[in-house]
């Protein structure tokens, strides 16, 4: 489906769950007892209109199965945050020897009133500083510890197809990016022949 432009509340949320939700219950053969949801592209302001769109998927959930209610874990990334991370001392002259190494994460000192966060840097830098991410947890039904939404976001960077070095993100939602730019190539070439 394709998402209004610079409307940054997620939409039809009401038809898209239900479908990816059938979509694992198809391979699976079983409801899904707990689902974690990446979501991008929003900032700390954002996070009330975050939390209603978190409604809109528990409310959704009643169109698969009516009583269905897994956990919800609900993971803000921001890529764009303007945290950066320095080894003690910098040494060296390549920029894996002036970065942090992957997997660095800073959980204690940058954090939101009310939230649990972290900074994370998944990538190995190759050229100049490295550009970790900012997690916010908006939602923890099972109440995993933060340690174990760490370990699962860092491990995730570790399932992308294509490089063997981890990217900036967890690879769903690098992937997701991908598909977004690919699909919105797509629409501006279709709206240039018609």
């Amino acid at each position: 489906y394709m998402q209004t432009s610079r409307e940054y509340k997620l939409q039809k949320l009401e038809e898209q769950i239900p479908m990816c939700v059938g979509s694992y219950i198809e391979h699976a053969k079983r409801l899904p007892s707990k689902i974690v949801i990446y979501r991008v592209g929003a900032g700390e302001g954002d996070f009330k209109r975050c939390k209603e769109e978190v409604e809109e998927i528990r409310n959704a959930f009643d169109k698969v199965e009516p009583g269905y209610n897994p956990q919800l874990v609900v993971i803000i990334a921001q890529k764009t945050s303007h945290a950066r991370v320095f080894p003690s001392r910098i040494e060296g002259s390549k920029s894996q020897e002036q970065n942090v190494p992957s997997g660095t994460c800073i959980d204690n000192v940058v954090t939101s009133f009310g939230y649990e966060e972290f900074i994370l840097s998944s990538q190995t830098p190759l050229i100049g500083t490295v550009r970790p991410c900012k997690y916010t947890i908006l939602v923890n039904d099972p109440m995993w510890s933060k340690n174990e939404i760490i370990h699962l976001t860092y491990f995730r960077a570790f399932g992308h197809q294509v490089s063997y070095q981890p990217p900036a993100v967890p690879d769903i939602l690098y992937a997701a990016e991908n598909l977004a730019k690919r699909g919105r190539n797509n629409y501006k070439v279709h709206q240039r022949l018609v």
